[in-house]
Protein backbone atom coordinates (compact mmCIF):
# COMPACT_ATOMS: atom_id res chain seq x y z
CA UNK A 1 0.00 0.00 0.00
CA UNK A 2 1.36 3.42 -0.95
CA UNK A 3 1.60 6.03 1.73
CA UNK A 4 -0.62 9.11 1.39
CA UNK A 5 1.46 12.27 1.68
CA UNK A 6 -0.01 15.03 3.82
CA UNK A 7 1.61 18.44 4.09
CA UNK A 8 1.20 20.04 7.52
CA UNK A 9 0.59 23.79 7.81
CA UNK A 10 0.38 25.64 11.12
CA UNK A 11 -2.06 28.53 10.77
CA UNK A 12 -1.45 29.85 14.28
CA UNK A 13 -5.04 29.32 15.41
CA UNK A 14 -5.29 25.89 13.82
CA UNK A 15 -3.79 23.55 11.28
CA UNK A 16 -4.24 22.03 7.87
CA UNK A 17 -3.23 18.64 6.49
CA UNK A 18 -3.32 18.52 2.71
CA UNK A 19 -2.45 15.90 0.09
CA UNK A 20 -0.63 17.85 -2.65
CA UNK A 21 -1.25 15.03 -5.15
CA UNK A 22 -5.05 15.11 -4.88
CA UNK A 23 -6.65 16.88 -7.80
CA UNK A 24 -10.34 17.68 -7.60
CA UNK A 25 -12.99 19.26 -5.46
CA UNK A 26 -12.70 18.15 -1.83
CA UNK A 27 -16.17 19.40 -0.88
CA UNK A 28 -17.96 16.52 -2.65
CA UNK A 29 -16.01 13.91 -0.69
CA UNK A 30 -16.88 11.94 2.46
CA UNK A 31 -16.39 14.00 5.63
CA UNK A 32 -15.15 12.05 8.66
CA UNK A 33 -16.24 14.96 10.88
CA UNK A 34 -12.88 15.31 12.55
CA UNK A 35 -12.07 18.94 13.21
CA UNK A 36 -13.77 21.50 11.03
CA UNK A 37 -13.61 18.87 8.28
CA UNK A 38 -11.61 15.82 7.17
CA UNK A 39 -12.35 14.79 3.59
CA UNK A 40 -11.67 11.45 1.89
CA UNK A 41 -12.69 9.86 -1.41
CA UNK A 42 -14.98 6.80 -0.93
CA UNK A 43 -12.94 3.85 0.35
CA UNK A 44 -9.76 5.89 0.51
CA UNK A 45 -7.77 7.82 3.06
CA UNK A 46 -7.93 11.43 4.18
CA UNK A 47 -6.82 13.94 1.54
CA UNK A 48 -7.57 17.16 3.45
CA UNK A 49 -8.20 18.11 7.09
CA UNK A 50 -8.62 21.56 8.58
CA UNK A 51 -9.15 22.56 12.19
CA UNK A 52 -9.23 25.84 14.08
CA UNK A 53 -8.95 25.69 17.86
CA UNK A 54 -8.29 29.31 18.75
CA UNK A 55 -11.20 29.38 21.22
CA UNK A 56 -10.95 25.83 22.57
CA UNK A 57 -7.24 25.41 23.31
CA UNK A 58 -5.51 22.10 22.61
CA UNK A 59 -8.09 19.79 24.23
CA UNK A 60 -9.75 18.81 20.90
CA UNK A 61 -6.49 17.32 19.65
CA UNK A 62 -6.64 14.39 22.11
CA UNK A 63 -10.24 13.77 21.04
CA UNK A 64 -9.19 13.75 17.36
CA UNK A 65 -6.49 11.12 18.03
CA UNK A 66 -8.95 8.91 19.93
CA UNK A 67 -11.71 9.41 17.33
CA UNK A 68 -9.38 8.66 14.39
CA UNK A 69 -8.39 5.41 16.13
CA UNK A 70 -12.04 4.50 16.67
CA UNK A 71 -12.98 5.28 13.06
CA UNK A 72 -10.09 3.15 11.77
CA UNK A 73 -9.53 5.52 8.84
CA UNK A 74 -7.96 3.60 5.96
CA UNK A 75 -4.49 4.16 4.58
CA UNK A 76 -0.96 4.85 5.69
CA UNK A 77 0.26 8.43 5.83
CA UNK A 78 3.49 10.34 5.58
CA UNK A 79 3.68 13.88 6.98
CA UNK A 80 7.29 15.02 6.51
CA UNK A 81 6.94 18.23 8.55
CA UNK A 82 5.80 16.15 11.53
CA UNK A 83 8.34 13.33 11.16
CA UNK A 84 5.63 10.73 10.39
CA UNK A 85 6.25 8.04 7.78
CA UNK A 86 3.96 5.17 6.70
CA UNK A 87 1.71 5.42 9.77
CA UNK A 88 -2.05 5.26 10.41
CA UNK A 89 -3.91 8.59 10.36
CA UNK A 90 -4.27 8.70 14.13
CA UNK A 91 -0.45 8.74 14.38
CA UNK A 92 -0.40 11.86 12.18
CA UNK A 93 -2.88 13.50 14.55
CA UNK A 94 -0.80 12.36 17.52
CA UNK A 95 2.19 14.15 15.93
CA UNK A 96 0.06 17.28 15.40
CA UNK A 97 -0.89 17.15 19.09
CA UNK A 98 2.77 16.79 20.12
CA UNK A 99 3.73 19.69 17.85
CA UNK A 100 1.23 22.04 19.51
CA UNK A 101 2.05 20.81 23.02
CA UNK A 102 5.71 21.60 22.35
CA UNK A 103 4.80 24.97 20.84
CA UNK A 104 2.63 25.82 23.89
CA UNK A 105 5.49 24.78 26.20
CA UNK A 106 7.90 27.08 24.38
CA UNK A 107 5.48 30.01 24.76
CA UNK A 108 5.11 29.33 28.50
CA UNK A 109 8.90 29.22 28.93
CA UNK A 110 9.39 32.54 27.13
Amino acid sequence: MNSIKLNFKDHGSGFELDNPNFKGDIFGLHNYELGDYAFAPPGSGIVHMFETFMDTGLSPLKYFVDEARRLNIPGLYTAPELGVKDAPFWKVLEAVKAYYEKKAGLKEAA
